[in-house]
């Protein structure tokens, strides 16, 4: 600050604001018109802004100071007669008269046709551009003048162009008009596409839901595509000359139809790219879509002797894998749903199959006891026990051991479910099925070519030795030809 008052330092700085000579000449402040409006006992108030105030001001807007002067000349437009889909260049040669260094902000302002200042502005800002001269010196500035901008609302709220006259003015402020021209603006504006945006309504679909129909896992979903015109009207996406286009990033992931339907086909993420063509314009967006496998119990599968218990158990207690006959049992959905939330923050969660859950009866446990069951398909190290009566979620911590996966957790009075979250044996590409890429990826992962996640690492585990080698790809290989059928059974072993 010192320097500049003291001229070391020249300002170039312009105001962004009509600084008003006293606030008596404003309107009340409940009026939020910029225009002047009718008073009550006659007569108009005076508006806001530089663009409708009829009072006086302090200093005007664009107004700045130098320490030098400025001579503006030689104004040119490059085109006099224009449409609203043009664009000209106004060009002057601005001159640095001073004895000092300095810069200049010159101000290019349009009056339309009818510039009153009530119904239509004086005038109005539409650019411009800085420059910086040494003393004596000359240079040429340009500032691009887009006639799109210079529309108006007509009181059905639609755009519109007053055809006629406008003149462009090139000023140092908004009362320091240096040079005048005219141009003559006709015809309509080419209604092209301004954006185009998609409201889907959500992003995330499921795979193979128990009820297909539950507003909470949707299997498909729509686009909802709209398009705005450059008269800030919406685009009739079904009339003439109208082409939308869809696309998705993985249709093995999401599929999306020519009318925006997308499908949740296999677990991962894609993005679904919406395109629309109109009058030789196009625009697009997109959006992420997570695809989901659906958390749900499988009613078959477990035998009752694959479950065996050792160590002392009361005489009336009763463990059992748990078949859960009443799908919208409260309780069981309870427990699903809240694990289901919990998932959500897990970026593998796309991994977990069908759940399996067991538990036990009537039973207050008094000691410690050994459960082993024998699922079929199952390789993983996520088990989480659930707590009835709290409505609560610990996870177990698991050990992998000889192609078992060991938990051990201690239990008091309350009634648990125990819920494992099986995968696909084989299916190290966690693709939900076993192909010629898992194969491929467990002979990458043996030279070191790519690492697995320990949970990638249990599936990979076709032999069930606690360990993947070359003959797991060789099993992978083996089964994709029909050679073998199933892997090997993997036990899950969990101690109480």
């Amino acid at each position: 600050m010192a320097r500049v008052l003291f001229g070391d330092r020249n300002p170039c700085a312009k105001l962004p604001f009509t600084w008003y000579a006293d606030e008596k000449q404003l309107p009340p402040i409940a009026d939020y018109n910029i225009r002047p409006t009718e008073k009550t006992g006659g007569g108009f108030t005076n508006g806001r802004t530089y663009q409708y105030f009829h009072g006086d001001v302090s200093f005007p807007f664009g107004f700045g100071l130098s320490y030098t002067t400025f001579a503006y000349s030689n104004m040119q437009i490059s085109s006099k007669a224009v449409t609203p889909n043009d664009t000209v260049a106004v060009t002057v040669d601005v001159q640095n008269t001073g004895i000092k260094a300095g810069a200049e902000i010159v101000q290019l302002y349009a009056s339309a046709p009818n510039h009153d200042g009530l119904d239509r502005p004086f005038r109005q800002l539409r650019g411009f551009a800085k420059v910086n001269l040494t003393p004596g010196e000359k240079k040429t500035v340009s500032i691009p003048l887009d006639l799109s901008e210079l529309y108006f609302y007509n009181n059905d709220g639609k755009v519109i162009y007053d055809p006629g006259e406008y003149i462009i003015e090139l000023a140092a402020a908004s009362d320091d008009i240096r040079l005048t021209d005219k141009i003559t603006l006709s015809g309509a504006r080419n209604l092209t596409l301004q954006s185009v945006s998609a409201h889907p309504g959500a992003t995330v679909l499921y795979v193979d839901p128990d009820d297909p129909t539950d507003p909470n896992r949707p299997v498909t979903l729509t686009a909802d595509v709209s398009a705005v015109l450059v008269d800030d009207t919406f685009l009739n996406l079904s009339g003439s000359g109208v082409q939308v286009t869809y696309n998705s990033s993985d249709p093995a992931i999401a599929s999306v139809d020519g009318h925006g339907l997308v499908t949740g086909l296999s677990f991962g993420v894609c993005t679904i790219t919406a395109t629309v063509t109109y009058n030789n314009s196009t625009k697009s967006t997109s959006f992420p879509i997570v695809v989901k496998p659906t958390m749900k119990v499988i009613n078959s599968g477990l035998a009752e002797d694959a479950l065996s218990v050792s160590g002392l158990i009361p005489t009336d207690g009763v463990l059992h894998p748990n078949r859960i006959e009443n799908r919208n049992h409260s309780v069981f959905f309870s427990a699903l749903f809240g694990l289901d939330m919990r998932m959500d923050y897990l970026a593998d969660i796309a991994v977990f199959n069908p759940v399996i859950t067991w538990g036990y009866d009537n039973f207050d446990p008094v000691g410690n006891y050994t459960v082993t069951v024998d699922l079929p398909n199952f390789a993983g190290s996520e088990a989480y026990l659930f707590d009835m009566q709290k409505s609560s979620y610990t996870k177990i911590e698991a050990e992998t051991v000889g192609g078992k996966v060991r938990c051990a957790y201690d239990l008091d009075k309350n009634i648990y479910l125990v819920i494992a979250l099986p995968g696909v044996i084989g299916n190290v590409s966690l693709s939900k099925k076993v192909d010629i890429n898992d194969a491929r990826m467990i002979l990458q992962y043996l030279v070191d070519k790519i690492q697995l996640s320990p949970y990638q690492l249990a599936l990979g585990d076709t032999t069930g030795n606690g360990k993947v080698d070359i003959n797991d790809a060789r099993n992978v290989l083996q089964q994709l030809i029909d050679k073998i059928g199933d892997f090997p059974r993997i036990k899950f072993e969990m101690d109480y």
